[in-house]
């Protein structure tokens, strides 16, 4: 069946994507929690750095959203529910994104969660663009050689 179906002519760019992003975002958590595998003599699956990586990027903007919605009820919060909620998005993230998802499209009502949502999904798409073009320069650098 494989020799009537053949590759995807796309499948190969996924795949060096894939390459380059893991090229440029592997290093990040082997600094952050490279000590992990030490202390508990355990390996990190590859699909657990990945996930790491996407909590950095969305752990930051979910807070960064958090924020923008307590600014229009004109509340405050406390440093602990910052830590928390920081932790939150970072380990959850695919809740946070789901959970913005769901109130930018079906909940229109709300206001805050109207402008945290854009927010949030703001500074998320500015740091997966700036991901890619840090992927791209690397890509374009191994084919030039330079």
């Amino acid at each position: 069946m494989h020799h009537l179906v053949g590759e995807l002519p796309w499948q190969h760019t996924i795949a060096v994507v894939m390459q380059d992003f893991r090229a440029v975002t592997r290093p990040v958590v082997t600094v952050l929690f490279g000590w992990v595998p030490a202390i508990f003599h355990w390996k990190f699956p590859g699909w657990l750095k990945d996930y790491l990586v996407m909590g950095l990027i969305s752990g930051p903007a979910g807070v960064r959203g958090l924020i923008a919605e307590r600014e229009v009820d004109g509340e405050t919060s406390g440093f602990g529910l910052w830590i928390f909620m920081c932790l939150f998005f970072f380990l959850l993230w695919p809740v946070a994104i789901f959970g913005y998802f769901y109130i930018f499209f079906f909940d229109r009502a709300n206001l805050a969660g109207q402008k945290g949502a854009k927010v949030f999904f703001t500074v998320f798409l500015y740091a997966l663009i700036i991901l890619l073009v840090n992927l791209l320069a690397i890509h374009m650098g191994a084919r030039t050689g330079v």
